[in-house]
């Protein structure tokens, strides 16, 4: 009972760390975004899709957490975080 108690803190903690950090991270990057024209469903899709696949990483650096764009005739096609080793 009380293992389930401290695993379910835990887990609760995190999920409230892993979000604020999200939070955080399109807060401090706004005005970039906008710059770049991002904030639309396909493109926050992108980031939210990046975030996800490199969790490892965004647990590590937070929202101080590098992501890239390419573009192709003003089209973002794609979006990357730098591996941990290149931050």
């Amino acid at each position: 009972m009380i293992q389930n108690f401290l695993q379910s803190s835990d887990y609760e903690s995190g999920y409230a760390k892993a979000l604020l950090d999200v939070k955080n991270w399109f807060e401090r990057h706004s005005t970039a975004l906008k710059l770049c024209r991002m904030y639309n469903q396909k493109n926050i899709g992108m980031l939210l899709s990046e975030i996800s696949k490199n969790a490892d990483a965004f647990q590590k650096f937070g929202d101080d957490t590098e992501i890239f764009f390419e573009y192709e005739k003003k089209k973002v096609t794609k979006v990357y975080v730098k591996k941990e080793t290149e931050q």
